[in-house]
């Protein structure tokens, strides 16, 4: 064999073995990240995250958790809990696997709008007002509150609910939209406040919405109540959850 034949052989056999070694690379790394994967969901804080991120408004992949919006008052916002990740919505969507999606406004109602700055916020609106801030992916609008309307007429109140209705359904037609019962803090519960009651209830029936039956959950335990006396303390919080969780299971889609 001439040396010119002999190095082009040798020249072939090395360009065939850089490629296999290419090729066992390439299947050492694929292996790697397939022994790796895993099935399991993310972590709850993973999860909450990526809503938080703004994520969720932009990728049309589903997350692996449901996501839950929280349109309400001060309850719903967290008065009385000593830190967000006691109030009820987020125990709620702790026992159900959900994340929570916290629109709630401090003093605000179907009809009643804070005073601007009363609320904590740069922004105080009546549960209307937050629909716009609805994420698109949300799986669950649940509605509650309702005491701060006691001042006005049972037909405000029910054409209110029935616009946020009507609103929520425009803008997440596939979203489950469920309203609670308005709480007081114990009985007997006052006429405006019963009116109130029976105007959300009606307008819930009208809509063709589940609506959760609470009662009043902050009477049926000692100490449930913050120093104030109508603000859920932490067991208060607790309470509330623990009710909304025995109801929900039966109306969800």
């Amino acid at each position: 064999m001439s040396s010119r034949s002999r190095e082009k052989r040798l020249k072939v056999l090395g360009n065939a073995g850089l490629i296999a070694l290419a090729v066992a690379t390439a299947c050492a790394v694929a292996f790697a990240i397939i022994g790796t994967r895993s099935d399991a969901p993310p972590a709850p804080e993973k999860v909450q995250a990526y809503y938080e991120s703004g994520q969720g408004a932009t990728t049309k992949a589903r997350p692996v958790v449901p996501l839950a919006a929280f349109i309400g008052d001060s309850y719903a916002a967290g008065a009385g809990a000593t830190n967000p990740a006691l109030r009820w919505p987020a125990l709620l969507t702790a026992k159900m696997g959900w994340a929570e999606d916290n629109l709630a406004i401090s003093g605000s109602g179907y009809v009643n709008e804070p005073k601007q700055g009363a609320c904590g916020k740069p922004e105080c609106p009546a549960y209307p007002g937050v629909v716009e801030k609805l994420n698109p992916v949300t799986d669950y609008v649940i509605i509650s509150g309702g005491r701060n309307d006691v001042w006005y007429s049972r037909e405000e109140i029910e054409a209110n609910v029935t616009g946020l209705v009507m609103a929520v359904r425009q803008k997440l037609p596939e979203a489950q939209v469920i309203i609670a019962s308005p709480m007081w803090e114990k009985e007997p519960i006052p006429a405006n406040m019963q009116n109130v009651i029976e105007a959300v209830k009606s307008a819930a029936s009208i809509n063709n919405v589940p609506y959760l039956e609470l009662g009043t959950p902050l009477e049926e335990g000692p100490d449930r109540t913050a120093p104030d006396g109508y603000h859920p303390n932490v067991a208060g919080h607790e309470a509330i959850a623990g009710r909304v969780a025995e109801v929900l299971p039966a109306v969800l889609k």
